[in-house]
């Protein structure tokens, strides 16, 4: 998981951030820039020390009262004071000591969040209304750069799971939250044979059996995902090389009572992982006949590790399934012609 650094609280404190007053409080800005600006530090060690670009986010909640914010906004003066989500922001760095550091965005757009917005702007859809993208209490808002920053492919619920004598799904396997495999598997609720249920925060039980796409599900690829200057689709075959296939087991221990010693290994290189392609098809595509043809004829992986996905366990479903293929993924899926 990443490191985190809570509260702007105006302090000098470690791991707090200090409001700028002046310019060596927050060196490399000018005057103008001081009003609203924030510094904070945090040293964090590399896993592995290979990487050499990383990521930055700022998330939060205006929180509405007097002191903080103009009374003509009508914030009341004593609490509970009501909080304004905002917009999320992230950006990418090298790791190097410089003023420079920032650096373009190091992802491929995969998905268009004025497509997501399409659905998820708080109005009816068929028979229910789908919510807003405004996440985990309202801190995290319409901004997928910053979802991929915790849902990365090495990541699981396992923080969040023991040994539970009410609830026997909190003691369950570990579930990925690698975002292409749960934002495929939370759409395709009413298409899945297995339930997708990931342990949150508290360790609350979330059963997503329930969400129903409110559009033919396999019809809807474009709905989401975004489309270059070729016409390829971000869906289309094959996927990068250097994608990362996503983690389904830790070897953490933590089938224990809760407030026992739980061991969680936080080391990408022994998680088991499902090869890149498989863990996405596989999000919607679950039931143990296309699993087992994934393995037999795409050379897929349900159980290896990082280091041998594109050595010795090398994906082969573009041979079939890659753009302009009989069973290009665009047209089985039925998406229309380029």
């Amino acid at each position: 998981m990443p490191a985190q650094v809570r509260g702007l609280q105006g302090t000098t404190t470690t791991d707090v951030a200090k409001s700028c007053t002046s310019t060596s409080d927050c060196p490399g800005l000018t005057s103008p820039q001081l009003v609203g600006s924030y510094w904070v530090s945090r040293t964090v060690t590399p896993v592995p020390n290979t990487v050499t670009a990383g990521r930055v986010a700022i998330e939060g909640r205006l929180v509405c009262n007097d002191a903080g914010l103009s009374p003509s906004l009508g914030c009341p003066t004593v609490a509970p004071f009501p909080t304004i989500p905002v917009k999320s922001a992230t950006a990418d760095f090298e790791f190097t000591e410089s003023s420079t550091a920032l650096i373009a965005n190091q992802r491929r757009t995969i998905v268009d969040i004025g497509k997501c917005k399409g659905c998820h702007d708080d109005q009816k859809h068929g028979d229910v209304v789908v919510p807003r993208l405004s996440l985990h209490g309202g801190n995290r808002n319409e901004n997928l750069d910053l979802c991929v920053v915790c849902h990365n492919p090495n990541q699981t619920d396992v923080n969040y799971r023991y040994l539970s004598t009410t609830d026997a799904r909190i003691g369950a396997a570990e579930t990925p939250i690698d975002f292409k495999t749960m934002v495929h598997s939370i759409h395709a609720g009413g298409f899945r044979k297995t339930p997708f249920v990931v342990v949150g925060f508290g360790s609350s039980v979330n059963d997503f059996s329930d969400v129903r796409f409110p559009a033919e599900l396999r019809k809807s690829c474009l709905q989401c995902h975004v489309v270059d200057a070729s016409g390829r689709g971000s869906f289309e075959l094959p996927i990068s090389a250097t994608a990362l296939g996503t983690t389904v087991r830790t070897q953490s221990v933590y089938q224990v009572a809760n407030g026992q010693p739980r061991t969680i290994d936080v080391s990408p290189a022994n998680d088991l992982k499902i090869t890149p392609t498989a863990a996405a098809c596989s999000s919607c595509h679950d039931n143990s006949e296309v699993r087992s043809h994934m393995v037999r004829t795409g050379g897929a992986s349900f159980g290896t590790t990082q280091d041998k996905i594109g050595v010795t366990v090398k994906e082969r479903c573009a041979n079939c399934h890659g753009r302009g293929k009989d069973k290009d993924v665009r047209k089985v899926h039925e998406l229309g012609s380029r």
